[in-house]
């Protein structure tokens, strides 16, 4: 999933993918994941205009927390209802991509 998003970020004109949080760091097309532990600092390192955030709904609490705190625009959109499934119950956020616009672009929460 957040390979699709952020090439379909990639594809736009007007937006460039910066970056995401995953359970592991890593990269996703040349830009950086950060551990979902380390959030805050994904955000203050890569100052993204827009957080997307579409993890388990109990795991984008922490994010939009976040996100706000940092004064980032969000959009989230946690699949599905919480898992029933206890084994799930402690999962952190799958990815949280965000979104920087161009300078020709303003993007607005």
């Amino acid at each position: 999933m957040g390979t699709t998003i952020a090439n379909l970020v990639n594809d736009a004109d007007d937006l460039t993918f910066v970056g995401g949080v995953d359970i592991r760091e890593g990269s996703l097309l040349g830009q950086p994941v950060y551990p979902s532990t380390d959030i805050r600092t994904f955000l203050e390192d890569m100052k993204p205009d827009v957080l997307i955030d579409f993890t388990i709904a109990h795991a984008a609490v922490e994010n939009i927390i976040a996100g706000a705190e940092a004064g980032v625009a969000l959009w989230s959109a946690p699949p599905g209802s919480p898992p029933r499934n206890s084994a799930h119950a402690s999962m952190k956020p799958l990815l949280a991509v965000s979104l920087q616009s161009s300078p020709a672009t303003t993007v607005s929460a």
